[in-house]
């Protein structure tokens, strides 16, 4: 039977050009020795498909994939830097309340982040394979060690220490450190218990 025909199959890319001169399925053939040894024997055309199939599934997530790692870097500075500025203010302007207010909704855009950045739409390859609910559990572990945690200590160590600090700047200072040393603890955290689910 001619070409593809024989296994059942015809090529979708019999007439596609892929920059070498020669349409695939007409005059070139690709030797079974060109697959990887560790598939199963592959017909003519068929890798051809794999790999375009594959590069119409990365190529359009690639921008959003640079978006999601601008996010989550300017989430982690906002955590170190900014965030225990926020909590001086908070607790300098109304206390308590508004300190805990603060946090939660640095909380919140931090669960948000993680809810996107798990799913297919925020580029993670896993989703489409795995299922949402597996890559969620996994983004929600590592953002909230390593972004919500920062958070959290930040606004213990302003709350705990703002009584004994008078300066702003000493209890901003106290704030950062509480954060940095949550994000490395966070860190170390999520390697080992993402290892471990792995």
């Amino acid at each position: 039977m001619p070409g593809d025909l024989r296994f059942g199959v015809r090529t979708k890319f019999a007439d596609l050009d892929l920059g070498g001169g020669t349409p695939v399925g007409r005059s070139r053939r690709e030797p079974a020795a060109f697959r990887p040894k560790d598939q199963e024997y592959c017909p003519p055309g068929c890798h051809t498909e794999s790999l375009a199939h594959e590069g119409a599934l990365t190529y359009p997530v690639g921008d959003v994939r640079v978006t999601i790692s601008a996010l989550e870097h300017t989430f982690r500075l906002a955590s170190l830097v900014f965030f225990p500025a926020v909590a001086v203010w908070a607790w300098r302007a109304a206390g308590r309340a508004r300190l805990w207010r603060a946090t939660g909704i640095g909380l919140g855009l931090v669960v948000l982040l993680a809810a996107f950045a798990a799913s297919a739409a925020g580029g993670n390859a896993l989703a489409p394979v795995h299922g949402y609910g597996y890559t969620a559990s996994r983004s929600l572990l590592a953002h909230g060690l390593t972004l919500g945690l920062p958070l959290l200590a930040t606004t213990v160590a302003v709350q705990a220490l703002a009584g004994s600090v008078s300066s702003r700047v000493w209890l901003y200072l106290v704030g950062v450190l509480g954060a940095a040393l949550a994000w490395v603890v966070g860190v170390i955290a999520g390697m080992n218990v993402l290892a471990a689910l792995a």
